[in-house]
């Protein structure tokens, strides 16, 4: 989302520079192409910062001389508060919480502690920018100030993400699924993300649509991974499914699906794959986790989390619907993207927000 914004936001009023706890990775990369400085400070994951990250870090902020210091996420938060303060800029700070916090205890030891360090230094910040309603309220729960809140959800290309005739028909030959329902689920291979209750589902879907393929696009979804096939022996011997692993081509991907299904049983705020399926036309099916039912109102399927049998019950009423009943509530989803998370009207109130908090320092 954030290269996103980068890449729509007006230059002639907003400025930005990048500064990445971490590598540059592929987002930082793409940055960089649109004439965004990137500089990455080398952090390994999971590890606290030593004295010479801390350097490269005041240096990269001191050299960016910015008028807002935004952090991205729970350790660039911290990083941000700590580098304005360091480097004593008078500059706005915003923060951007873009996780849900269903239970503190599935994140890790180190998150854990910047979670609670970031409630400890949340008076700070003059707006804690949030994309999901939900994730504003657990953090409020947890003690983060709610004084200085902001709810900015995510925002979408129409124009990257639209039905795709062409692709469609591409992908769905090279998936073997010309007039099969395909039902897809896009994100990494993680617990969060509950691949195992999909797989079940899968299993109890076949019993009355067995000519259905699943797809799983996203890094690990691969044959290599040892663990996801034993999960998919195990619980759906006998489906079909896709493998795709860690995909660039997304809007394709969307294109060829039927229905998206996003089955996290925690941590999502704002659902960046369920907003893309919509804007795509494509139905979906999402757990009630963060703002996730919030994005697709009444044009897909809410199920409760971690019950195969709600998803294949969900996924069963959308098969009943027939082609022309799923197009037109794709129809619907893509227009409610269009009223209210569309990516242009999302950059607009983040660059007047930041105009608003540099105005309130002169």
């Amino acid at each position: 989302m954030l290269w996103k914004l980068i890449a729509a936001s007006d230059p002639r009023r907003v400025r930005h520079a990048v500064v990445s706890l971490v590598g540059k990775e592929f987002i930082g990369e793409e940055i960089e192409k649109i004439g965004v400085p990137v500089h990455a400070l080398g952090l390994r994951r999971g590890v606290l910062p030593g004295p010479g990250v801390v350097r490269k870090l005041l240096s990269a902020v001191r050299e960016a001389d910015p008028d807002v210091v935004q952090g991205w996420m729970y350790h660039a938060n911290v990083a941000a508060s700590l580098a304005r303060r360091l480097t004593r800029r008078k500059a706005a700070l915003a923060w951007n919480i873009r996780h849900s916090l269903h239970d503190i205890g599935h994140e890790s030891g180190l998150t854990r502690l910047t979670i609670r360090a970031g409630a400890r230094l949340s008076g700070g910040p003059h707006a804690i920018i949030y994309n999901a309603e939900a994730s504003a309220r657990q953090h409020e729960a947890l003690g983060y100030r709610s004084e200085t809140r902001r709810i900015i959800p995510n925002g979408f290309d129409l124009e990257q993400y639209r039905p795709d005739a062409q692709a469609r028909a591409a992908v769905r030959a090279e998936w073997g699924a010309a007039d099969s329902l395909v039902v897809g689920m896009i994100g990494r291979f993680h617990p969060m993300k509950d691949h195992r209750s999909f797989i079940e589902a899968a299993h109890i879907f076949t019993r009355t649509c067995p000519d259905a393929v699943f797809v799983f696009a996203g890094q690990g979804c691969t044959e290599e991974n040892t663990e996801l096939r034993a999960l998919l022996e195990q619980y759906a011997p006998s489906a079909s499914f896709r493998l795709l692993g860690e995909r660039r081509d997304v809007p394709a991907i969307l294109a060829g699906l039927d229905v998206l299904t996003s089955c996290s049983r925690w941590g999502e705020g704002f659902s960046n794959i369920l907003g893309e399926a919509c804007a795509c036309e494509v139905p979906c099916v999402a757990t009630d986790v963060g703002d996730s039912l919030h994005i697709i109102g009444d044009t897909g399927k809410g199920v409760p989390t971690g019950n195969p049998e709600a998803l294949a019950r969900a996924w069963q009423e959308l098969h009943a619907l027939d082609a022309d009943g799923r197009s037109a509530l794709g129809a619907r989803a893509r227009q409610r993207v269009l009223e209210k998370f569309s990516l242009k009207a999302i950059a607009e109130t983040y660059n007047s927000l930041y105009e608003a908090m540099v105005g309130t320092l002169r």
